[in-house]
This record gives structure tokens, C-alpha cells and sequence, in this order.
């Protein structure tokens, strides 16, 4: 059964996929950016009280693909439609939800599955 965050990142993977391979969506690439930051940062170590919540390794594959796509498109786009401190600054963001201790279950997951 998917998650409503799993759904929510592979509709936001399927336009970064759409926009990177040159194709017309309707949300703004910033808007998409901003979403995929939101969606991870669920998953950041919780206030006291609260449960731990960690990615699934699919989830967390899709978030590091569309990182990867983001950052490449950006950096071969002559016009750096992600130049701007909000745009940088979700981006980073997103890299660091990511990178939360509680999502270590799914990137030793991951890390299983590449070397196996």
C-alpha cells in the first residue's frame, strides 16, 4: 500500500522527469522544488514525544533521483532556473531530510540492494 508521501513523490518525480527532458508541465520547477522539501522533511528527527518516522528505500530513491535530475538540469540550463537563495536553499534542505538518522534504516536498505 503507498503512502500519500510515496504518491507525492513520484507524481513530484514524474514532472521533474517531465521538466529535465524538456517537457511543458503546470507547476513552476521552484513550486516542485519547495514540495519535495516539504514531503521529506517529515521524516527529520522528531520532537520529544513524537515518533521516529524513516523513508522507505523506494521513497528515498525517488528523492535522490530527482535531487540528482534537479541539479544536473540546472547546472546545464543557461538561464539557472534554480539561482535563486529559496530555490538553493530547498534544495539543500531536501538533501539534509534526507540525510536525518532516521532515514538510516532505508539507505542501509538501499546500500544492500546496489551490493548484493
Amino acid at each position: 500500500m503507498a503512502t500519500q508521501s510515496s504518491i507525492f513523490l513520484l507524481q513530484s518525480g514524474l514532472q521533474i522527469l517531465a521538466v529535465t527532458e524538456g517537457y511543458a508541465v503546470s507547476r513552476t520547477l521552484s513550486g516542485i522544488v519547495e514540495d519535495l522539501e516539504s514531503v521529506t522533511e517529515a521524516y527529520r528527527v522528531p520532537r520529544p514525544g513524537k515518533n521516529s518516522r524513516s523513508l522507505f528505500e523506494k521513497d528515498l530513491a525517488a528523492s535522490v533521483d530527482a535531487l540528482t535530475r534537479l541539479i544536473n538540469f540546472n547546472a546545464a540550463s543557461r538561464t539557472k532556473p534554480l539561482s535563486n537563495n529559496h530555490d538553493i536553499g530547498n534544495l539543500v534542505k531536501t538533501s539534509s531530510n534526507l540525510l536525518e538518522l532516521s532515514n538510516l534504516p532505508a539507505w542501509k536498505s538501499a546500500l544492500k540492494v546496489i551490493y548484493n
